[in-house]
């Protein structure tokens, strides 16, 4: 161990506005049209990632838009905009009126772990013992989430059986 790191520090900063976007979702859910936040949210991330791009070292904006609108490339763009953007944008927009932050922050927790067995079984990955042992800490710390207040409400709760 060296310490922190650049990589670490990004991390906790993706995580941190991770958790601040599943709040805010939560909230405005209950009060937006589903497909009307997941197009805003589209739009947003859009501009942001062209002003991004733009500002990014040693590309060439011109060159960059020709080739992403060149015929694969614009296929691929609008099918991963349609279907890992918009659509992902609008199920957790739809999920959220009825989850609240907490119950999603759960569920979205799940994911790696989905994305890692499905890498095993359909691509055929090597899984190591490491990798076993933090999908296994991901699920326990989901169950504790959940589990936990459950447990804590049952035993302070005093019984009023006769």
């Amino acid at each position: 161990y060296s310490g922190l790191n650049r990589g670490d520090l990004e991390t906790l900063v993706c995580a941190l506005l991770c958790a601040v976007h599943i709040v805010m979702m939560g909230v405005s859910s209950r009060r937006s049209e589903a497909w009307l936040l997941a197009g805003v949210q589209v739009a947003v991330c859009g501009i942001i990632s062209a002003v991004l791009i733009a500002l990014l070292p040693g590309q060439r904006p011109a060159g960059l838009f020709a080739e992403m609108t060149a015929g694969p490339v614009l296929l691929c763009v609008v099918y991963l905009a349609m279907f890992s953007t918009l659509f992902a944008f609008w199920g957790q927009a739809r999920a959220q009126t009825a989850l609240g932050p907490t119950e999603s922050a759960v569920l979205f927790s799940i994911e790696p772990v989905t994305a890692a067995i499905l890498s095993v079984v359909w691509l055929h990955e090597p899984m190591s013992a490491r990798q076993v042992l933090g999908g296994a800490l991901i699920v326990f710390a989901m169950i504790a989430s959940e589990a936990l207040p459950v447990m804590y409400r049952a035993i302070t709760t005093p019984d009023t059986r006769p």
